[in-house]
């Protein structure tokens, strides 16, 4: 392909070739239908409604402008590509055009008018247009309770395909002998049909411009997450199991969720010191490759975190800045020594309880920088930008996404604590139990619904919550007021950490009390794990410091 070349004063400058044109709607679909248009593979998710499924249709069927397509033509694999509910079987080619902007529309007309099933009450994509709207009614809408769909209503995915719109005319008739409004219909189908759209297909092998124009053309609506922005530009031969999506899905179903978006950042930081800004795209010449070794960094970095003390990812005060920066760390020194080691677990527990790991541009860049090519330098620089005093408080209120409530139930979990029971050797689930539950999985089965609280406390506390597998406040009292009765310093109740003192106010309906109680000892927790953890009273020097002194 040749690519037309400017000139900025003495600057040679890659100009893409760009036409514009317009097509027919009833074109745009037939091109989508036979695999000739793709949608990149990033999971952005559909976000209209079915009402602006409709508001789209209407503006087609009114000669509204509905905005300018926007393509990318460059090859394409053997795969199929989806627009919602319509699946189309793709060839490889070398001219496909490829999504920039306008996913939400393109998806609407295609998935509109070939939806596989047009009776759908729940799918958005399911329009009809009334022929006998009331007034202040709107002509296309989705079937459902309080409207249903007559006769006289015009199912969209019968409007693309002239012979099956002539079918559906040929039974309407039939049905209701309206003749008169056969013209009518007719109308309905030809003015979808025939709707120009306005389409710009940029030409370029240059991949840093066709960067730039996706970028500059979504800056008008949702900024584009880093991950989405990867997977739009990546070359089109990487496969479908090395995109970011697919390795969160992996790497979230052995530590807990994952976001794509943080695999993307940490297969960024494996290759260049701008993690912040999605405009910067690093070059790589085997993008597979670099892809499988984000994957085998961040699950080093998980594991790590998992042997360091956090069992689930829902228990991490802070993400993506630790999780990040362990891959980094771990791609660059793959075999780190017992030194560095623990001083890294030092670090990861000083800065959860400080803010040195927060989420913030300015935090997270500083921490993935820090990791360079000298594995003792790049630990005490890690070390440097975090505290040994702990500046963490018991937050006011619960929030599963707050981090020092997170760190607060991240210092139940150490505490093993037992499955509630209904009797004094059955769980509440009916199963046999002769060991404490596993934290992991009660967090993969019930994610947030495993942070219980009692009935009766003020559940916005973080000492009125406990860390079981998903059961009612009701059962959760049952069993701990069993165990209670049982023994006031029962092994059941030392893991949920209720001492003998808060045991006896629940067995007394002393609430108040309960809270007191066990917020002191949750504190006492915090303390002593930050104290076995971060280890602020020892030492920070580098191996090489330890084998001279």
């Amino acid at each position: 392909m040749w690519r037309a070349l400017g000139w900025k004063g003495s600057v040679q400058v890659d100009r893409p070739q760009i036409r514009a044109d317009s097509f027919h709607v009833d074109d745009l679909v037939a091109r989508a239908m036979q695999g000739r248009i793709r949608v990149p593979r990033f999971q952005r998710g559909l976000k209209w409604r079915d009402t602006d499924v409709q508001k789209l249709f209407d503006s087609i069927h009114r000669g509204f402008p509905i905005g300018t397509l926007l393509m990318w033509k460059r090859q394409a694999p053997n795969e199929p590509v989806s627009f919602g509910p319509v699946e189309v079987p793709a060839s490889a080619t070398d001219d496909a055009w490829w999504v920039v902007d306008g996913q939400q529309r393109l998806t609407s007309l295609v998935a509109g008018l070939n939806h596989p099933d047009p009776h759908d009450p729940d799918d958005p994509f399911v329009v009809y247009y009334d022929l006998k709207a009331e007034d202040g009614q709107p002509e296309f809408f989705r079937p459902h309770r309080l409207r249903r769909r007559t006769p006289y209503c015009i199912p969209i995915a019968r409007c693309h395909n002239p012979a099956d719109f002539q079918s559906w005319l040929f039974d309407f008739v039939e049905e209701t002998g309206e003749r008169s409004l056969i013209e009518r219909a007719s109308d309905v189908a030809t003015r979808i049909r025939n709707y120009r759209v306005p389409v710009y297909v940029v030409e370029t092998d240059d991949v840093d411009v066709a960067r730039q124009i996706f970028l500059r053309t979504n800056r008008a609506g949702r900024r584009m997450d880093l991950h989405e922005v990867f997977a739009a530009l990546a070359p089109p031969n990487l496969d479908t199991a090395s995109r970011p999506e697919a390795i969160a899905e992996r790497l979230s179903a052995a530590f807990g969720p994952l976001e794509a978006n943080v695999v993307a950042k940490a297969a960024k930081a494996l290759v260049s010191d701008d993690v912040t800004h999605i405009e910067s795209h690093p070059e790589v010449a085997d993008a597979r490759k670099w892809m499988a070794d984000a994957e085998s960094a961040l699950g080093r970095a998980l594991r790590f975190i998992r042997e360091c003390g956090v069992p689930h990812t829902r228990l991490l005060p802070f993400v993506p800045t630790p999780v990040v920066t362990l891959a980094r760390f771990f791609a660059r020194h793959p075999q780190p020594s017992a030194r560095n080691l623990r001083l890294l677990r030092r670090w990861l527990w000083r800065g959860f309880f400080s803010d040195g790991l927060a989420s913030d541009a300015k935090t997270f860049r500083r921490a993935v920088v820090a990791v360079g090519s000298d594995e003792d330098e790049s630990v005490q620089a890690l070390l440097a930008q975090v505290s040994k005093q702990p500046s963490y408080q018991l937050p006011a209120e619960f929030d599963a996404r707050n981090g020092a409530a997170r760190l607060a139930v991240l210092a139940l979990s150490t505490r093993n604590p037992w499955p509630p029971y209904s009797g004094p050797s059955q769980l509440v689930l009916g199963e046999e139990v002769e060991v404490p539950g596993e934290v992991f999985d009660w967090l993969q089965l019930h994610g947030s619904d495993a942070f219980s609280h009692l009935r009766g406390l003020q559940d916005n506390l973080p000492a009125a919550r406990f860390l079981t597998p998903g059961v009612s406040p009701a059962r959760l009292r049952d069993s701990l007021v069993a165990w209670a009765q049982e023994d006031l310093e029962h092994p059941a109740l030392h893991s949920h950490l209720v001492p003998p003192e808060a045991a006896q106010a629940l067995l007394d309906g002393d609430m108040e009390r309960l809270v007191e109680v066990r917020t002191r000892a949750l504190l006492d927790v915090l303390d002593a794990l930050h104290a076995a953890m971060a280890e602020p009273e020892h030492a920070d020097r580098a191996p090489l410091s330890v084998a001279l002194a």
